[in-house]
């Protein structure tokens, strides 16, 4: 038996004296199996609270920008002074488009095409 391994059983030998003991250790050994149990599922070692997820690499709870409290439209910003939710800023896609090369020739109409006895000679305005 290692030095190691007899001072945890007389520790828990000692605590588990009392009642108080007892419930303490019986505790701390379901609670470190629960998480154990936890972790290699690849889950973190306790549930993570709401604007809390979990780091499947550290196996704790890393917090969400702004709590994940930010609303449709808006988006977290961070400051000096803490994280705030503000309205998004509204961007346009641009469409980035290749050079077709020259554009095509059009040719306008004749001058009467469409017009029934050809172009107005003069210009009638209202009064």
């Amino acid at each position: 038996m290692t030095p190691r391994l007899l001072l945890v059983l007389l520790l828990v030998l000692d605590l588990g004296c009392t009642a108080a003991g007892a419930d303490a250790v019986i505790g701390t050994a379901i609670a470190a199996t629960a998480a154990g149990v936890r972790r290699s599922n690849g889950e973190c070692y306790t549930p993570c609270t709401p604007g809390n997820v979990c780091n499947p690499q550290s196996g704790m709870c890393d917090p969400i920008p702004c709590r994940g409290e930010c609303r449709s439209g808006e988006q977290c910003e961070q400051s000096p002074l803490g994280e705030r939710c503000v309205p998004a800023a509204v961007t346009t896609a641009l469409e980035v488009r290749r050079d077709p090369g020259p554009a095509p020739m059009v040719t306008p109409p004749p001058p009467d095409a469409g017009l029934p006895g050809g172009p107005p000679t003069r210009l009638i305005l209202p009064r």
